[in-house]
């Protein structure tokens, strides 16, 4: 938000070689994902410098 860019979401093809690594991280990623959604959210609709329609 400083240098005046709106928050995008982040993508990542990391492979997780470890299987038993795998699911732990997989379980995370997915209660993580709505949160992170949620915040970049509230962050344009507080931040944004451009009008909504």
């Amino acid at each position: 938000m400083a240098r005046g860019y709106l928050p995008t979401p982040v993508y990542s093809a990391h492979h997780i070689a470890d299987p038993l690594l795998r699911e732990p991280v997989a379980n995370y990623l997915d209660q993580e994902r709505p949160a992170v959604a949620a915040e970049i959210e509230a962050m344009t609709a507080e931040y944004s410098p451009f009008r909504s329609t």
